[in-house]
């Protein structure tokens, strides 16, 4: 399957900018992108050619990565590698703003392991209004087009890259153990939402207090651990009523809600429209 994302006003369907180059590194493609229809996103299993990172702005998208789906929020960056299959989606309800940039370069490879952004798919760093300047002014230069804008656009994208790595990096440092078993809590919803979880077995599992658990949680991600779990729920439900046959009976209570009233009332409050709907729609 093939999504359609809109871009700078214009549908982009099959148009491809993937190219391989020996310079040192080459911008290919990039744009900021703005939700406002249909359920979105883009399926490529042979990935492309060249590098493509994404900077989440607003909203969130859905990645997944070998069979499992995974939520990346505002201030998240995706990074796929040349090869690797891309595989994500966004939701109008969200209304999601992304960047991107497809590039290239002989020296990519170096730079991507040099910044720590080569050994996974999804970083969390967090909303910047720096990086969000540096896109629109990439942006702004790729379609002036001006003469030695090739040598200014490289140069942004060097900085992009290297205050990503900066902010990741920072993310990590002093706080490594923290980090880690907030990793650990988000992988126990994924693996528990149908369950009654609650604020205080979350919290112990990070050895805190709920208050402090609470406010460093939704600090990291952007939302309460209450709303993380409500939307793992509301993901979940998303995928079985487009992909089962199963009742909206036996949906709620896949996902972790015993009377189906309310499992559509809060659907809908989530999403806009009732689990029957949203079936019909996609």
């Amino acid at each position: 399957m093939l999504y359609c994302l809109q871009t700078e006003g214009k549908a982009m369907t099959n148009y491809t900018s993937e190219k391989v180059s020996d310079e040192y590194i080459s911008i290919n493609a990039c744009g900021r992108q703005h939700l406002f229809a249909k359920r979105r996103g883009s399926y490529r299993p042979y990935g492309r050619k060249d590098y493509h990172l994404l900077y989440i702005a607003e909203g969130r998208c859905f990645v997944t990565i070998n069979g499992e789906t995974t939520e990346a929020p505002k201030g998240s960056v995706i990074v796929y590698l040349p090869g690797q299959p891309q595989e994500y989606s966004f939701f109008p309800e969200d209304c999601p703003i992304s960047y991107y940039i497809h590039f290239t370069g002989s020296e990519c490879e170096h730079l991507m392991r040099d910044t720590g952004l080569y050994e996974k798919n999804i970083y969390y760093i967090g909303k910047s209004h720096t990086l969000e300047v540096l896109f629109d002014t990439l942006i702004g230069e790729y379609k002036q087009k001006l003469k030695f804008g090739t040598h200014r656009m490289n140069g942004i994208l060097l900085e992009i890259i290297s205050v990503i790595g900066r902010k990741n990096a920072y993310m990590l440092s002093g706080s490594s153990d923290t980090n880690k078993r907030f990793e650990n809590v988000c992988e126990y919803i994924h693996n528990n939402f149908s369950k009654n979880l609650t604020l205080e077995e979350l919290a112990t599992k990070c050895n805190l207090s709920e208050s402090r658990f609470s406010h460093l949680f939704t600090e990291l991600f952007g939302k309460s651990p209450k709303q993380y779990i409500m939307n793992v729920r509301m993901e979940n439900a998303k995928e079985l009523l487009l992909d089962s046959d199963m009742s909206i009976l036996e949906i709620g209570s896949a996902v972790g809600f015993d009377d189906q009233n309310y499992f559509s009332r809060i659907f809908k409050k989530h999403c806009g429209m009732s689990p029957n709907e949203f079936r019909n729609e996609y």
